[in-house]
């Protein structure tokens, strides 16, 4: 049966349910009612070609279809855009057959159809009953081989299009109440089908209506708040904030190491330690994270010296989606400071961000070592030693 819908998930959703055919057949009907839009507005005259087209287009994704011989069922071409060449009906419940028009009578009947739906009479009728009237009488002459339903529900959206910006929508649950509303038309009942092209309508109308009083789908308006809470790069705040830590955890392990491993003198000794508390704001656009932290290296020199140096490393992440880098470890000036962009998914440390580290630990423990040199024989000199 029939859905209209543009939603890109229906194509997974078909193929997982149906299968590959399944899907190219919902595609083709979908490119059914584009071509039944462009006639409802005027882009392409409503003519016998027009309708031949429409089969040709809805049926593109079907090679054959099933036939009764005397030999049994067989699966045959189906000519696409073309009227039947043999008696198509159907078998009822019952045993009994309903036939549709015979194949001479097809060609003067659909030119019948044409005229009457192109008649100043029909075209100022109801929107409901040009559907309801153009579904049924294409389906009483049944001029294709197969496929015939699918052209009578795209030809009714063409009125209901015109009129009302809605296709007709049929859904699988309406089937029964579908068919048993054409076999009431067969039997002059045509109040039956009329409403239930009606309620069919109607039932479009109030989806589309609830979809514009909407503020916007769940999905777009999900969509929305992941933008809020991003920040460079796509990642969220808790996201950015994980890899801050990350970043911190590594340099102070590595600045410990090379601290460690350096060959001081007994009466040196240094210590790396690493813990919360608040430290001078870099710039604006940066912010400490949720859980603060700040990086201490320091060397101190025995007496009668007694030198003493203490450097602070303060964590910073972007807080807007401006700034030149995610992560700042902000030193004591700003040639000190590490920066660091994380740019790839899932946010890590790559191994090139890992070298830059390393890179500015031997730098910064290079850097504090000369100070704390400068520091020391400025002291011995003061202490005349």
């Amino acid at each position: 049966m029939t859905v209209a819908t543009q939603a890109a998930a229906w194509d997974q959703a078909v193929r997982d349910a149906q299968g590959e055919r399944a899907l190219r057949l919902f595609r083709a009907q979908l490119d059914a009612y584009e071509h039944a839009l462009d006639l409802a507005t005027g882009a392409q005259p409503l003519d016998e070609a027009a309708i031949r087209k429409l089969h040709e287009i809805t049926c593109a994704a079907q090679e054959t279809y099933p036939v009764q011989t005397e030999f049994g069922r067989q699966e045959r071409a189906l000519p696409k855009g073309s009227y039947k060449t043999e008696p198509n009906h159907v078998l009822r419940p019952d045993g009994s057959h309903h036939a549709y028009a015979p194949v001479d009578a097809t060609p003067s009947e659909m030119h019948r159809l044409v005229s009457e739906l192109t008649a100043p009479r029909f075209e100022s009728a109801h929107a409901v009953l040009q559907a309801s009237y153009a579904h049924y009488a294409f389906v009483v002459i049944h001029p294709f081989a197969d496929g015939n339903g699918r052209v009578a529900r795209a030809l009714a959206s063409v009125y209901l299009f015109r009129r009302h910006r809605i296709p007709f929508v049929l859904y699988s649950d309406e089937r029964d109440s579908y068919v048993a509303a054409l076999e009431a038309a067969d039997n002059d009942d045509h109040a039956a089908f009329v409403r239930r092209v009606f309620v069919s309508g109607r039932e479009t109308l109030w989806a589309m209506a609830e979809r514009l009083h909407a503020a916007g789908s769940p999905e777009a308006l999900s969509q929305r708040l992941a933008e809020i809470v991003a920040t460079r790069h796509g990642l969220t705040f808790t996201e950015l904030e994980g890899v801050a830590h990350e970043v911190f955890s590594y340099v102070a392990a590595a600045l410990g190491r090379s601290a460690q491993a350096l060959p001081l003198p007994p009466d040196v000794k240094e210590s790396v330690s690493g813990g919360g508390g608040t430290y001078g704001q870099r710039d604006a656009g940066y912010r400490q994270p949720l859980s603060p932290k700040i990086l201490t290296l320091r060397l101190a020199m025995g007496p009668p010296i007694g030198t003493k140096l203490a450097r602070q490393f303060n964590l910073l992440v972007a807080d807007t989606v401006n700034q030149p880098f995610d992560v700042v470890l902000q030193g004591d000036r700003r040639d000190a400071d590490l920066e660091i962009n994380i740019d790839r998914q899932p946010p890590h440390l790559s191994v090139a961000t890992k070298q830059r580290i390393d890179i500015w630990v031997e730098r910064t423990l290079a850097e504090t070592l000369k100070t704390f040199e400068d520091m020391s024989l400025r002291r011995r000199f003061e202490l005349g030693l």
